[in-house]
């Protein structure tokens, strides 16, 4: 097992975890990116009512979340922690 260097060490604690209401980010980033709901759900694959229930919710499963990532091309994983 690689041990970590100090410099790595401290980095890790420096992050300090933030409150995050990932629906509101993911709702904003598509905004962002000027596209709509019903093209978000279509590449999940969901219907349009339940993506505005994503869009409400604080927090999602980390697999569903890592998919939306990958749709948007954006790591909503690093909101989560502040530097």
């Amino acid at each position: 097992m690689r041990r970590m260097s100090n410099n790595s060490f401290y980095a890790f604690f420096m992050l300090v975890p933030v409150q995050v209401h990932i629906g509101k980010l993911i709702r904003a980033k598509l905004y962002e990116q000027g596209r709509s709901v019903t093209w978000l759900a279509r590449q999940i694959p969901c219907t349009r009512n339940n993506m505005y229930k994503i869009f409400r919710k604080p927090n999602l499963d980390t697999i569903l979340l890592q998919h939306i990532s990958q749709i948007l091309d954006y790591n909503f994983f690093d909101d989560y922690f502040k530097k």
